[in-house]
């Protein structure tokens, strides 16, 4: 049985121009969009599981359960990403200084209360074959205030169930193949990172099936892998093309591909590592409106891949 205790603090800061544009008439590059950003995070939590290594129907099994729990908050500051520095010569380039008229304060903090109970059995087949399954709930409550107005921008709560089941078998002592099967879901943005305007939004499901190969050598020194699966993911946010300040909810995307690793320990001190993939990647379920006519964009390669 173990259980850990945790407190994590973050604090970021940092000044940078947003935009950059070449100035044909001037041979400058103009710059904009001063932005000045802190962020003062923290987290205190405690996990906690156990493992009882026994049988179950006369074969070898062994069951691990756990939970954890935890608490968040996340202030975050800016100056509304407004003001420039002026314009810089690409050759000869003088920085200059960081300026706005915005003032730097407080914008809005975020709150996140999580708990989420798990628990994964192994059950030996034989002294080859091995089959694994998971199950892990999460419950969070989410909420956002408006530190300009000192009002509550929104309270949300989460909550999922996933799972997973999987097999092992061991083709020789150093050789194994695998398959395995998952579901699971996330919120469209980072739970600390939410908006108003995303918080409206369902939670993104998913589900991967992944068959592959691992093999360890040269004494446990290398080992590769090849892994073939296929990803797809449902309620996805795209920019709504009427108005591109908003954001929708729609559709589905996969991700289909294999990967290659291969890690050898050259010496004591030197590792090499390589990794290949070929993916596939593209919209499966997903229309939107263009002028008042909807467009599909299935078939399509999705923004931010691979």
């Amino acid at each position: 049985m173990r259980s850990k205790l945790y407190h994590i603090q973050s604090d970021r800061y940092w000044r940078n121009a947003e935009g950059y544009e070449y100035n044909a008439a001037s041979g400058l590059i103009d710059r904009s969009d001063n932005t000045q950003i802190a962020h003062d995070q923290s987290q205190t939590g405690n996990t906690t599981d156990a493992t009882v290594t026994g049988s179950l129907f006369g074969l070898a099994n062994q069951v691990s359960v756990g939970f954890d729990v935890n608490t968040s908050s996340f202030r975050h500051r800016n100056n509304t990403y407004t003001g420039s520095s002026g314009s810089v010569d690409p050759f000869h380039p003088v920085p200059g200084y960081f300026s706005t008229e915005i003032p730097f304060i407080p914008r809005f903090r975020n709150k996140a209360d999580q708990y989420s109970a798990f628990a994964e059995d192994r059950l030996e087949l034989t002294r080859q074959w091995s089959v694994v399954g998971g199950v892990r709930y999460d419950h969070a409550e989410i909420s956002r205030k408006n530190l300009i107005a000192g009002t509550k921008a929104f309270e949300k709560t989460y909550s999922n169930t996933g799972w997973r089941i999987g097999t092992v078998y061991q083709l020789q002592p150093e050789l194994s193949v695998y398959a395995q099967f998952s579901k699971a879901a996330d919120p469209v943005a980072s739970m600390l990172f939410l908006s108003p305007a995303n918080s409206v939004f369902r939670l993104s499901t998913g589900e991967q099936v992944e068959v592959g190969v691992k093999q360890s050598f040269w004494d446990k020194r290398g080992d590769w892998t090849l892994a073939v699966y296929d990803i797809n993911k449902k309620n996805l946010l795209t920019r709504d093309t009427t108005n591109p300040a908003l954001r929708v909810q729609v559709g589905e995307r996969s991700s289909r591909g294999v990967e290659g690793t291969l890690s050898l320990a050259l010496s004591p001190t030197v590792q090499l590592d390589a990794n290949a993939a070929l993916l596939r990647a593209r919209y499966d379920d997903f229309k939107e409106s263009v002028g008042g006519v909807a467009v599909s964009r299935n078939g399509n390669v999705p923004t931010d891949v691979p």
